[in-house]
């Protein structure tokens, strides 16, 4: 599998204009509202018509309908926690009670710690679903500020720049922060006369705090609106991507924990499942093999620091827990063989090989569990071959 940011978010041009370069690399960090994160000049209006205007008046729209769907959304996920707390202090004071069992204790915690997870997930959306509307705000004043749009029904009259009065007007700054787009008519010449129209700068501040990921573009030069310039996330809100066989992941259930192992740094970590992903996808084996995949997403149940070290997009191996059985009688995967229908072994008495039919349980391809047919400490064979037959003898080898 491979670790992945939680959240991300791409920042792209709101208008057509020339981006001045972009002096953010990979790693910085950035704040929300104070980092800029680039600088637009403003291309010159093109011919705006009436249908051009209410394009972008619908733009607005949409985004303004984003943002209260992403209101409604974090309420609900804030009642979803409310809920979640109180059946995870129920939870606590049952188990210290001895009346809950482990298992069910683990459940509502996984419960608690998903809706808190959700929470910041809506929150963030929220956040970026406000910038969005800005970035339209920002993008239909600059365009219809110099230009002179045919007259319609939308709510504007002719050549004003003014927002039509059913369309939210734009932020400055929100309750809880929320970035904004610095909009400035800047006067520029290189002899200091004054020019015949002000060139309009858009600058660009953050819209959420974390680092940049990635720049897609770093030079100056012209770009259209819709064009992605950075990538922003926090490398420390990570979660882990795990592609399992179909047929395996049918057997995982969210709650289920997770040993992160290999991943570069000293001893394991643990996890456990957030989600198992409702569709599979066509990967090609080393083997040149289809198999149908699943992704199986993970969050760490380990403090931030233990991790640290890792970013976005790391390697990592995971084994996730489809059961789990205590106190159990179990073999060396490859001690087994078929026998007909039934699995069999062989276990050494008086230095004779005796074949031993079995009931097997849960297995992990390396150790599988014995229901019935030997009992523990007894001697058996691994990788037994075909010329081996009950009633040989047999030298145990110390």
């Amino acid at each position: 599998g491979r670790t992945r940011v939680r959240e991300r978010y791409v920042v792209s041009s709101p208008l057509t204009g020339q981006l001045l370069r972009i002096d953010l690399d990979p790693g910085d960090p950035v704040e929300k509202q104070s980092t800029i994160l680039a600088t637009l000049q403003a291309a010159d209006p093109g011919l705006l018509d009436a249908r051009t205007r209410t394009e972008a008046i619908a733009r607005i729209r949409a985004a303004g309908a984003l943002v209260k769907q992403a209101e409604a959304a974090v309420e609900k996920a804030r009642q979803a926690v409310d809920l979640a707390s109180d059946e995870y202090d129920r939870a606590v004071a049952l188990l210290q009670s001895n009346v809950l069992k482990r298992e069910e204790f683990d459940q509502a915690e996984h419960r608690f710690r998903m809706a808190q997870a959700d929470l910041r997930s809506t929150e963030f959306a929220l956040e970026v679903a406000m910038f969005e509307r800005e970035q339209a705000e920002a993008a239909f004043v600059r365009d219809y500020r110099n230009g002179e749009p045919a007259s319609d029904d939308s709510g504007a009259s002719e050549g004003s720049s003014e927002i039509p009065s059913d369309v939210d007007a734009p932020m400055t700054e929100t309750e809880d922060g929320t970035a904004t787009l610095d909009m400035e008519e800047t006067l520029s010449n290189s002899d200091g006369a004054e020019p015949s129209e002000p060139e309009q700068i858009l600058v660009m501040t953050a819209p959420v705090s974390g680092r940049v990921l990635r720049v897609f573009q770093e030079s100056a030069g012209p770009v259209q609106v819709g064009t992605p310039l950075l990538e922003l996330g926090d490398p420390v809100d990570l979660e882990v991507e795990v592609d399992v066989l179909s047929e395996d992941a049918v057997r995982i259930q969210p709650g289920a924990h997770v040993i992160i192992d290999q991943w570069g740094g000293e001893g394991q970590l643990l996890g456990v499942v957030s989600r198992v992903e409702p569709a599979a996808f066509v990967k090609v084996s080393a083997l040149g093999v289809e198999e149908q995949r699943v992704n199986v997403i993970i969050d760490f149940r380990e403090p931030p620091e233990r991790y640290s070290a890792l970013g976005d997009g790391y390697r990592i191996e995971g084994a996730i827990e489809v059961a789990r059985a205590e106190n159990v009688l179990t073999v060396p995967a490859d001690a087994l063989f078929r026998e007909g229908e039934q699995w069999a072994l062989f276990v050494v008495e008086d230095g004779v090989a005796r074949k031993k039919i079995v009931e097997v349980g849960l297995s992990d391809g390396l150790i599988t569990e014995i229901l019935s047919g030997a009992v523990a400490d007894q001697v058996i064979i691994s990788h037994p071959s075909n010329q081996l037959s009950d009633g040989s003898s047999v030298e145990v080898r110390e």
